[in-house]
């Protein structure tokens, strides 16, 4: 739940990426922002990137993990098998490729499969790979990149060697039993335990109970040699648990089915009320800072205008020159919450690209009530028709600290006319944004009709 309240976080932020490291970390590579998002969101092999895994280096500045096998570990070789999948997985070409595993302090995950997966928070170890499991389950594959590593100093293990097993048992079995109750389901995938392979693919087939049993067998006895007595019980205790107790879903499958529907239903919900979700959020924030709008605005200077236009994805077609002219006639503007942007009615010639934050889009009623229309947030564009309209219909309300970009509808109009290439670029940004909007109302005046239709059959 942990990892859930990671998700649900970006989701209520309405971030498009979200990337998940741990606390035991070290990220010694400068680009490592950057290269986790290369590829999210984009179409390689044929296929379109939701889940992206790095990967983890040891102190010795290498992807196995740091340990020594011991005798009990002859039938339980979990990390012989992870050598194995990190040999074919990280150590080989191409830099990108499907994978069985991930670590979850190194996962990169796209808005389209975080906003429909979530975490089972009936597994409380080795959730990284169930949520692997779970993503494949319904459709999305995770793919590692074999440059995007980060350096993995864990604390020292304070828990006896039957403990961290037992956490072992209750995970592969508990993900053995789901993949095997699984059924016929549209939009979802039938995944055998062979997709895994060689890790967790070993520890998730039908010989897991024999590799328990023989396991804590030599573990009870290693104890009994030692004197310790207590151990060698617990670990005779793991081989019952195996058998009575680790499963206690009869049917996970099910079970997962109606965590991801909730999940869905909990995302829907946020994204009808993500305005008041942060508000409340923001009630309790003890790092909020009170932000001088006029001295960010005096502050702001060419350069950071010009890094500022670099993150709106759009605008990755113009050239570096042409960045920079768009820097010189563009303002960026800073709205204190509840602040207005504009108002219905008003003369505004200006268009708008949203850097960060939200606005709320309302009308005002006979009896000057806002009526809500809807609430656009970072990388949305407001007022494209600037270019053949000087006045607003709507109003715009700043609903928390906002970064706006504008350009006046008479400077476009002097690039169109002085240097057609540019201008041709900004036109069709402009055209495909309106097509986008035009295609949801359409949408949205179908699906209206059809239920009207639907409402006069019934009546």
């Amino acid at each position: 739940n942990v990892r859930n309240m990671c998700l649900f976080s970006a989701h209520i932020l309405a971030s498009d990426v979200i990337i998940l490291i741990d606390d035991d970390e070290i990220i010694e590579n400068k680009d490592f922002i950057s290269m986790s998002k290369k590829y999210i969101g984009k179409r390689i092999y044929g296929e379109i990137i939701y889940g992206v895994a790095g990967y983890y280096l040891n102190k010795h500045d290498e992807y196995y993990d740091d340990v020594d096998m011991e005798p009990w570990m002859t039938y339980w070789d979990r990390f012989g098998s992870k050598a194995k999948a990190f040999d074919k997985i990280i150590g080989c070409e191409p830099r990108l490729k499907q994978t069985p595993f991930a670590f979850g302090g190194a996962m990169v995950i796209h808005k389209n499969l975080y906003q429909l997966i979530a975490f089972d928070p009936n597994i409380t170890r080795g959730e990284d790979i169930d949520y692997l499991i779970n993503s494949k389950m319904f459709g999305f594959n995770f793919f590692l990149d074999n440059k995007l590593s980060v350096k993995h100093l864990p604390p020292k293990k304070n828990h006896p060697v039957w403990q961290r097993f037992r956490e072992d048992i209750y995970r592969f079995m508990y993900e053995r039993a789901k993949i095997s109750s699984q059924y016929e389901v549209n939009n979802m995938t039938i995944v055998k335990p062979e997709d895994f392979d060689p890790y967790p693919g070993e520890f998730l087939k039908n010989d897991l109970e024999d590799k328990i049993y023989k396991t804590n067998v030599l573990l009870s006895l290693e104890y009994l040699a030692e004197g310790n007595t207590e151990a060698s019980k617990e670990s005779m205790k793991n081989i019952y648990i195996s058998k009575y107790e680790a499963v206690k879903e009869k049917d996970p499958f099910t079970q997962y089915r109606h965590i991801q529907k909730n999940w869905q239903k909990l995302i829907d919900f946020t994204i009808q009320n993500r305005y008041e979700i942060r508000k409340i959020m923001e009630t309790d924030n003890l790092s909020k800072q009170n932000i001088n709008t006029k001295e960010k605005q005096k502050n702001m200077n060419l350069k950071d205008k010009i890094n500022k236009i670099k993150g709106i994805k759009e605008f990755s077609v113009f050239t570096e020159d042409e960045i920079k002219e768009i820097a010189q006639i563009a303002n960026i503007n800073f709205f204190k919450d509840n602040e207005m942007v504009f108002k219905e009615g008003e003369q505004d010639s200006k268009f708008y690209i949203i850097l960060d934050g939200c606005i709320n889009i309302f009308k005002s009623n006979e009896k000057n009530e806002e009526i809500s229309l809807s609430t656009l947030c970072t990388g949305n564009f407001i007022g494209e028709t600037a270019i053949a309209t000087e006045k607003y219909y709507v109003s715009g309300k700043a609903t928390e600290f906002l970064t706006l970009l504008s350009i006046e509808q008479s400077q476009i109009e002097e690039i169109v006319r002085a240097k057609p290439g540019m201008g041709m670029k900004f036109l069709r940004i402009f055209v495909d944004k309106l097509s986008y909007k035009l295609g949801k109302t359409n949408k949205l005046y179908a699906d209206y009709l059809l239920q009207t239709s639907h409402l006069e059959d019934m009546s």
